[in-house]
C-alpha cells in the first residue's frame, strides 16, 4: 500500500485511468531503486505495476477499470499474471490451459506454476488457449469457484516475494472478462514480454548495486590483522569486479 501511495504502480499508465504516465527510462530507474533496497519488494511491485495490471488496462472495460485496475494502482488490491505452466514457459504453443465459450461465460481449465504474488493476489490474469492457434488473457477473481491457490513454493532467494501454483478447474467467468481478442493475443503478449525484459534488466542492476553497497559496508567494518579487510588487495579486486559487473 505504501508503494501505491508513491504512485509507482501507475507509472506506465495515463492519467485518465489513474496513472502518472512516465517514460520507460524513468520507470526502470524506479525499479532499480526498489531492487537496490529489496529484490523481493521490487519483484512483487513490478508484477503489480506491469504484468498484473497491463491487460486490464488494455481491455478498456469501464467496470474492470473501476473494480480491479484503479484499486490495484492504489495498492488496495493485488493482481498477478498466470502464464507459466509445468510444461510451458516462453514456448507459447505449449500452453495447455484452455478457455471455452459457453453461452455468456468462458470456462477455464488448466494448471499454472511459479506465479508471483499468487498466495496474496485478489485477481489473476490467466493466459489460455481459445483454439488450437489462438491465445487470450482472462480476468479471474480469486473468489471464482474452481480456482485453487497452492502452497507457497520454497525458494533459495527472493523469499518475501511469495510464489505458488494456481489451479483452474472449470472456472467460469463472464464473457466481458476476456481482456484481449484471441486473434491478437500473441501479438499483445509479445509487446508485454519486451517490457518485461527491460524491467528484468533494471531489477538485476538494482540488486547488484544493493549487493555492492552491502559488501562495501561489511568490508569497512570487518577487521582482520589490525585493519579493515577493505585494505587488502584481494578484497579490493573482488569489490572492483562487483562494481564493474553491476554498472
Amino acid at each position: 500500500r505504501a508503494v501505491g501511495d508513491l504512485d509507482f504502480f501507475g507509472m506506465r499508465y495515463p492519467e485518465e485511468v489513474g496513472g502518472n504516465e512516465q517514460d520507460v527510462v524513468t520507470y526502470c530507474l524506479a525499479v532499480e531503486e526498489l531492487a537496490r533496497g529489496s529484490l523481493s519488494v521490487a519483484a512483487a511491485c513490478t508484477m503489480q505495476s506491469l504484468m498484473g495490471t497491463y491487460f486490464l488496462y488494455r481491455s478498456g472495460d469501464p467496470g474492470i477499470l473501476e473494480e480491479f485496475f484503479r484499486p490495484a494502482l492504489a495498492g488496495e488490491r493485488v493482481g498477478t499474471i498466470c502464464f507459466t505452466e509445468p510444461g510451458a514457459g516462453s514456448d507459447l504453443s505449449a500452453i495447455a490451459t484452455t478457455a471455452k465459450r459457453v453461452g455468456e461465460e468462458w470456462v477455464i481449465t488448466g494448471d499454472k506454476t511459479w506465479i508471483t504474488s499468487a498466495p496474496v493476489a485478489d485477481f489473476f490474469t490467466v493466459w489460455a488457449k481459445t483454439s488450437e492457434k489462438e491465445l487470450a488473457p482472462f480476468l479471474v477473481p480469486r473468489e471464482t469457484r474452481g480456482l485453487t491457490v497452492g502452497r507457497s513454493i520454497g525458494k533459495m532467494g527472493v523469499r518475501a516475494s511469495v510464489t505458488s501454483d494456481v489451479f483452474f478447474e472449470e472456472c467460469r467467468v463472464p464473457a466481458r472478462f476476456l481482456l484481449v481478442d484471441p486473434g491478437s493475443g500473441r501479438k499483445v503478449l509479445e509487446e508485454i514480454l519486451e517490457k518485461i525484459r527491460l524491467m528484468t534488466g533494471a531489477l538485476a542492476v538494482g540488486a547488484g548495486q544493493g549487493a555492492l553497497e552491502a559488501a562495501l559496508s561489511y568490508a569497512a567494518e570487518r577487521v582482520q590483522f589490525g585493519k579493515p579487510i577493505q585494505a587488502f588487495q584481494a578484497v579490493k579486486l573482488r569489490l572492483a569486479d562487483i562494481r564493474a559487473n553491476s554498472a
